[in-house]
């Protein structure tokens, strides 16, 4: 044989019996070493062993009159009810506005129990809701009392760029006027509103003389005074045939005197009432003597027997006129 065909039996003979090796597994590095055993997943979270309550606040911020939601959350165990809770009488800083327990959330492992507490913020400032007592009855009767803490609730402004203010706001001045305006309109406003009362001034001046004057005319000489009417009317009076007419002729003119004189209501009250009311300023002396002959006027105007005392009317009207007469002016010297 040839040397090359010789030499490729020799290498096919020797790779034949030649075993192949395994392959060896790859080197433990120091990672694997350090995890040791598989990790098993966490199993889902138990109820706790004990009871658990704390206050919840929806939303976490409050605003000063807006309404809030605080809730009373108590965890327990399943088979467990809460009583129901006493809220407190007065919260300060809050206004207390309902209270309204939730259904129960049941869960395989605890129950969650839940009050809701509606609220309205009425004053700024940080404020502590007092703490609760919860009472809790287990599956087997056994009462727990759990006390909840406390819970700091902070009440801002609405105001947004000033929610930490809680004083009012002062005064303010009033706002600068461009310099192109012109300063003519402000003065001719200046100038009606001061011809506006002047001529207000003099309308009320013009109607004082007015009135004045037209006063003057009726106490002139020339107009007949309230006592000649009155003595017109009782001298009317006294030539009336009928009694009864005559007392209530010269009763009507002394009333009519008397609310014009005496500047009292003898024209619609009774003498009852007038002897009841005040006495007329400055009028103490006559006052007495003028009910004194209203009276009489009156108790012949409405007795039954009127007629059988003419005389007695006749004197009364006499002494009205003397009444009126002594009244008159004084003439001036």
């Amino acid at each position: 044989m040839s040397r090359l065909p010789r030499a490729a039996v020799l290498f096919l003979a020797a790779g034949l019996s030649v075993h192949v090796a395994p392959a060896a597994p790859p080197p433990a590095t120091e990672t694997t070493e350090a995890q040791g055993p598989p990790v098993a997943p966490l199993a889902p979270g138990l109820a706790p062993p004990f009871l658990r309550a704390s206050f919840v606040l929806e939303p976490p911020r409050v605003r000063i009159g807006d309404l809030a939601v605080l809730e009373l959350v108590v965890v327990t165990p399943p088979d467990h009810q809460v009583r129901p809770i006493d809220p407190p009488p007065a919260v300060p800083g809050f206004w207390l506005l309902g209270v309204e327990p939730l259904p129960v959330e049941r869960a395989q492992t605890r129950w969650i129990h839940r009050t809701r507490l509606t609220i309205r913020a009425r004053e700024l400032g940080v404020f502590l809701w007092p703490a609760q007592k919860v009472e809790i009855d287990g599956p087997d009767g056994a009462r727990a009392l759990l006390e909840v803490p406390a819970h700091t609730i902070e009440v801002a402004s609405v105001l947004p760029e000033h929610a930490q203010r809680s004083t009012p706001y002062g005064l303010r001045a009033p706002p600068s006027f461009s310099s192109d305006r012109s300063p003519f309109v402000p003065a001719a406003i200046g100038g009606l509103l001061t011809l506006f009362c002047v001529g207000l001034l003099a309308l009320v001046r013009r109607e004082r003389r007015l009135r004045r004057s037209i006063g003057h005319e009726v106490s002139s000489p020339e107009a007949p005074a309230d006592w000649e009417e009155t003595l017109s009317a009782l001298d009317a009076a006294a030539a009336e045939s009928d009694v009864r007419r005559a007392a209530d002729s010269g009763a009507l003119a002394l009333r009519r005197y008397g609310a014009r004189h005496f500047r009292a209501p003898t024209h619609c009250a009774t003498t009852p009432e007038l002897r009841a009311a005040a006495t007329p300023s400055l009028r103490h002396a006559r006052w007495p003597a003028f009910l004194g002959l209203l009276e009489a006027l009156d108790e012949a105007r409405f007795r039954p027997d009127a007629a059988t005392h003419e005389a007695s009317v006749r004197s009364h009207l006499q002494a009205a006129t003397a009444f009126v007469r002594d009244s008159l002016p004084t003439p001036r010297s």
